[in-house]
């Protein structure tokens, strides 16, 4: 199956709300009662769920702000996010928001959150500014987007950042990355077809216990 999400009421002949599926067999079908109040702007598959995120207020007629979970059957509100989410990503069993918010779930989180067990939280101390883009690479999740720096935890020190930083996963840190001198916002991340030799993220056993790599508490 293939999903496309947008701003669109109809794919072929299919009528739908924002968002639709292309199955095989059936050819493009709706998928439940869509999303409305806006578009789609970000969309995950992670094992039997989809989840998504743009810029609507409601998915399958519930309340759903800015993202929210298709299991194949029924759509979920994830706990509203306080501003329009563009950017999507996968790393494991956590799923990561990028957008224009500094909220998730009622919690703060600074245009960067991770939804695990049904809860948002923090990565870090997030971004001073909007996220467009995440890309999963090397251990790494890789984010691009309108800021210049990392916050290495919630109120805590900042490393310059400008327009791409990287998160590494294993060792709960920011790291400044060599094309933080980009010139303008980055608005798409995308690895080759081919072996990337970027470098690998540290593990959290090689992190300085003073926290000099930005050691964050818990993913």
């Amino acid at each position: 199956r293939i999903y496309v999400g947008g701003i669109m009421s109809q794919v072929c002949e299919a009528r739908c709300n924002n968002i639709a599926m292309w199955d095989p067999q059936l050819g493009w079908r709706a998928v439940g009662d869509g999303v409305l109040g806006g578009g789609v702007k970000a969309l995950v598959v992670q094992g039997n769920n989809v989840y998504v995120g743009g810029t609507f207020v409601q998915a399958g007629g519930r309340p759903a702000a800015k993202a929210a979970r298709w299991d194949g059957r029924v759509w979920h509100s994830m706990g509203a996010v306080g501003g329009d989410v563009h950017a999507m990503a996968a790393f494991g069993e956590y799923l990561f928001a990028g957008g224009e918010f500094v909220t998730a779930g009622g919690r703060q989180a600074s245009y960067l959150a991770r939804f695990y067990s049904g809860e948002w939280v923090p990565v870090g101390g997030g971004v001073n500014g909007p996220v467009f883009s995440l890309q999963s690479l090397n251990g790494c999740l890789w984010i691009g987007g309108a800021f210049t720096e990392a916050r290495l935890t919630v109120g805590g020190p900042s490393i310059p950042a400008r327009y791409v930083v990287r998160w590494c996963v294993s060792a709960q840190t920011f790291e400044a990355v060599d094309a933080s001198d980009a010139l303008g916002p980055v608005r798409a991340i995308q690895p080759t077809m081919h072996p990337v030799h970027a470098p690998t993220c540290p593990t959290q056993a090689e992190c300085p216990a003073d926290g000099t790599l930005g050691q964050a508490p818990g993913l």
